[in-house]
């Protein structure tokens, strides 16, 4: 189940990608967050006219929520183009 939050990003958003990965605790009502990944509609379609590199670029996040935030961008002249963005844990040997 996706936490209100991206269920209103989609609904406001047609054609908006989520994809939310949780933990549930022993106790079934406990979700503990994992990693959230959404692409707005308008950059999936607008890479279309893009040119086909994608620049992977993290932004470390600091106090309340560590891990890191992921941009995926360029277009046709070279500038950037919000593509994806992401929230996980940190870069380890697992992920």
């Amino acid at each position: 189940m996706l936490p209100r939050l991206f269920v209103a990003l989609q609904e406001s958003n047609p054609g908006t990608l989520v994809e939310w990965k949780h933990n549930e605790l022993f106790d079934n009502e406990t979700i503990v967050f994992g990693s959230v990944f959404w692409a707005f509609d308008l950059a999936i379609e607008g890479f279309k006219s893009c040119r086909l590199i994608i620049s992977v670029d993290d932004t470390h996040l600091y106090r309340r929520f560590s891990g890191k935030l992921i941009a995926v961008a360029f277009d046709v002249d070279n500038e950037i183009f919000p593509l994806a963005y992401a929230v996980l844990e940190e870069e380890n040997n697992v992920n």
